[in-house]
């Protein structure tokens, strides 16, 4: 609040409020069925791209960005589409993780997890400047950011733990459509 009195519409002498929003990111923890090298058996893994782009360019994150109008859900879908090819249509299948204020509370980050995929989805990933690989990965590790390390590790968490509760979407019936205001 700005402490300087501003007159209001009476004249008198009221204080002049300025609103800053945060910048609205949506961050995709998406579970991966996929064949883990390491122990030669098909485990549920998560998907991390490599950063194309500063900040922390070159380093392993969860896919995810800026809102463009539009629900998180929605942009979160559309961003994990952008940067991993995965298309997943039905937002009411996104749920809410976490939510973190960073940078001075100029950002808000929302995290949502999908249902799993299998490792066949990301067939048709098509590496780019933003977005130079992805990879599935098997335990928790530090990632570019601090939120999505913490993340990542209350993902494994719940894996090792096998409650996995909070990562799965409930179930909608096939072809459902809800509205996603």
């Amino acid at each position: 609040m700005d402490p300087s009195p501003q007159p209001n519409q009476s004249g008198a002498a009221s204080p002049h409020i300025q609103y800053q929003n945060p910048i609205p990111v949506a961050v995709a923890i998406v579970p991966v069925y996929a064949m883990n090298p390491a122990t030669g058996q098909r485990q549920l893994g998560l998907l991390a791209i490599e950063r194309g782009i500063p900040p922390q360019e070159g380093s392993l994150a969860l896919p995810g960005g800026y809102l463009e109008y539009e629900d998180w859900r929605a942009g979160l879908l559309r961003e994990l589409h952008e940067e991993t090819g995965v298309r997943l249509d039905d937002a009411q299948m996104v749920t809410l993780q976490g939510a973190y204020s960073i940078d001075s509370n100029r950002k808000i980050v929302l995290f949502g997890s999908v249902p799993p995929i299998d490792e066949s989805q990301l067939a048709n990933f098509v590496s780019n400047s933003e977005c130079p690989r992805f990879q599935i990965l098997f335990e928790a590790q530090e990632l570019a950011f601090q939120t999505h390390s913490l993340m990542a590790r209350r993902f494994f968490e719940s894996v090792r733990d096998e409650s996995c509760g909070w990562l799965n979407a409930p179930a909608l019936p096939a072809g459902f459509r809800g509205d996603i205001r």
